[in-house]
């Protein structure tokens, strides 16, 4: 179960730059993932991954001690492949933690810079990036698929940039914890209907 709140029919962009003013859950012991990232306006085939989605800030608000990183980090993250589940993701994320305290102490700029040569993001100033994706090869050929005659390119005469081609939208999702994805201690049951 997760909330999404998008600004469809209302903004999109294809490139350019985007700032997000951010203070990150701190709700330990059962944290609300909160995801700002961009998707496409429409998903039409190729679906998703092959559609591509951004994710600018990929964050949780659990301590420190949390094993995956706390309040105090984030990530983010380029999602990208022919068809579900193969999204080489782990190519195309960093995760930032803050060398003390947590990012939820105070609010931060997250930013990302995105034209056709180059994606990045950053947290404060552009001197402060996290993911940095040069695009100086398709994707096709960045996953390795090249090499495989038996799947279908979904990029095939989209230049190296797809699939964060297409016009996105802006998109923040806010994922409340349940007994699967947090702690036994979480406000909901995996099967229990609840509304945001």
């Amino acid at each position: 179960m997760a909330c999404h709140l998008a600004s469809a029919g209302a903004a999109s962009v294809r490139t350019g730059n985007g700032l997000v003013p951010l203070a990150t859950p701190n709700l330990y012991p059962t944290p609300p993932p909160q995801t700002p990232c961009l998707n496409p306006i429409a998903i039409v085939p190729p679906q998703w991954p092959a559609s591509g989605e951004i994710d600018m800030v990929e964050s949780r608000g659990n301590d420190a001690s949390y094993p995956s990183g706390g309040a105090n980090c984030f990530a983010s993250t380029l999602h990208w492949g022919p068809y579900f589940p193969d999204d080489p993701y782990d190519l195309t994320t960093e995760q930032y933690c803050a060398d003390s305290g947590n990012l939820s102490d105070d609010f931060h700029t997250y930013g990302l810079v995105w034209s056709k040569d180059e994606m990045y993001t950053y947290i404060d100033s552009e001197d402060n990036k996290v993911l940095s994706v040069p695009i100086n090869e398709s994707f096709w050929t960045k996953g390795g698929w090249d090499e495989n005659p038996d799947i279908d390119n979904p990029w095939l005469g989209q230049g190296d940039n797809a699939p964060v081609n297409p016009k996105l939208v802006p998109v923040t999702t806010l994922t409340p914890p349940t007994t699967q994805t947090h702690s036994l201690s979480a406000p909901f049951a995996n099967d229990q209907p609840h509304t945001c």
